[in-house]
């Protein structure tokens, strides 16, 4: 790990003397926005395979929110953002212990939008059983024609499947009382093995 961090501070410099060199005020703003997010993932499923040893058929990044400072408040303290040819998604969560719902959404662009609004009146209910709400929410992106209801159903079931996988494939796993990190993931942030989700809007009967 030593040497991981070693190389990407000499990175971070090499970053910082080619944004030097940037003319463009808007050029300059967008590319260390986008050089702080690359900064704040903290894992990521990229090096995953599938049983068969194939590259996964999506991408998923665990991002420290808080080492963003243009998000909209409030920042969770992680969050899961996956996409692939079938579905994207996001998961928010305020603390190491927190739990909170996955919702079916049906809203394209502002799918995250729509989940940080959630999870504010998901702390509120959290208040006495944990210190923090989490929430999540995933857009199909491939779904059949809405007249064959059973065919839509399964599509969006399927994407379901995907995106708690993805969210799976980031956390710890308790093995004889021990934390195990995923095979083949870098891992930049401590043990992290609490994922607790539930039942929300689409989702009651996966």
């Amino acid at each position: 790990r030593e040497k991981r961090e070693e190389a990407g501070a000499g990175l971070r410099e090499k970053i910082e003397e080619s944004l030097r060199d940037v003319a463009a005020l808007a050029d300059d703003q967008v590319l260390r926005r986008l050089a702080d997010l690359i900064l704040a993932v903290q894992r990521t499923n990229f090096y995953q395979a599938d049983a068969a040893g194939k590259p996964l058929s999506f991408i998923s990044l665990k991002i420290a929110s808080r080492d963003l400072s243009d998000l909209p408040e409030p920042k969770p303290f992680r969050e899961i953002f996956m996409s692939s040819p079938k579905v994207e998604g996001i998961h928010l969560r305020f603390g190491p212990v927190a739990r909170g719902g996955l919702r079916w959404s049906d809203r394209a662009a502002d799918y995250r939008t729509e989940v940080l609004g959630l999870v504010k009146a998901q702390q509120v209910k959290n208040a006495v059983i944990v210190p923090v709400g989490s929430k999540g929410g995933f857009y199909p992106k491939q779904l059949p024609d809405r007249s064959d209801r059973n065919a839509w159903f399964e599509g969006g079931r399927d994407a379901y499947k995907e995106f708690i996988t993805s969210l799976l494939g980031l956390t710890d796993n308790l093995v004889d009382g021990a934390v195990t990190h995923p095979a083949d993931t870098v891992v930049w942030d401590g043990e992290d093995p609490y994922l607790v989700v539930a039942a929300d809007k689409g989702t009651a009967t996966f």
